[in-house]
């Protein structure tokens, strides 16, 4: 696929690499908001880990992980990273609604953009993806029969995020899943897995800003009207969605 414009721009401009004084700051940011959800010895699950960001966080705050990351070159790049780290553990395999193969679409230009889904494949069809590959895939269900439940899932997939929520079927207290603005129906979708479980209250906050933007958690009704007022409003692809559960 050729190069155009558009996606020199999002490569290089409206994606810029974050500089280390930036992103030391936004780790300080998530470690006030994540340290209301995790303890020290804490087990969270970083489900679509990527780089580590969020794994590196986890482990800041004393948390034991377990990294899900289907991307062959991502998840090398992860055991080098964390090969002496014995607080990780590191599972090869994409997350879904159950244990299966699934073709899975390497985005070239941005790594951790690559994903299962079609529909957000052909959405972003500016971007560079190469040709898809065969991964298998694990459940929620399965990681917590293997290592425990956890107190805090990270859900960051690409348009994936229901099925990997329709493979639970036990409540986690404190948990994230990733929203695109140009998928917003994908989080009425995701909302209703998780109303199996009781009433979650939620909040949410937009690209990397790492700021609540509702100041108190709110039911499903709020969340979404105020995602779709910010729609037009931010020049993002869209943020995480927290939930909690009393």
């Amino acid at each position: 696929m050729p190069v155009t414009l558009k996606g020199i721009y999002k490569k290089f401009i409206q994606y810029p690499i974050i500089n280390p004084i930036k992103g030391r700051q936004q780790q300080k940011k998530l470690i006030k908001i994540f340290s209301l959800f995790i303890q020290n010895g804490d087990l969270c699950f970083d489900i679509g880990t990527s780089k580590g960001k969020m794994s590196d966080l986890f482990l800041k705050l004393g948390a034991n992980v377990i990294g899900v990351e289907p991307h062959p070159d991502l998840f090398l790049n992860l055991q080098e990273k964390y090969k002496n780290n014995d607080k990780i553990k590191l599972v090869n395999m994409g997350a879904s609604d159950e244990e299966n193969t699934l073709l899975f679409y390497p985005c070239v230009n941005r790594p951790g953009f690559s994903t299962f889904s079609l529909e957000l494949k052909e959405e972003y069809d500016d971007y560079i993806w190469d040709k898809p590959i065969k991964i298998p895939t694990i459940t929620l269900d399965k990681l917590i029969e293997m290592y425990g439940l956890p107190a805090f899932c990270k859900i960051d997939v690409e348009n994936l995020e229901k099925k990997v929520l329709d493979g639970l079927n036990q409540k986690i207290k404190y948990l994230s899943f990733e929203f695109h603005f140009k998928l917003l129906g994908k989080i009425s979708e995701c909302t209703e897995s998780l109303e199996r479980f009781g009433s979650p209250k939620f909040n949410y906050y937009i690209g990397n800003n790492n700021k609540f933007v509702l100041k108190n958690w709110a039911d499903k009704k709020t969340l979404l009207k105020s995602i779709l007022e910010k729609k037009n409003k931010v020049n993002e692809h869209g943020g995480d969605i927290y939930v909690f559960f009393d």
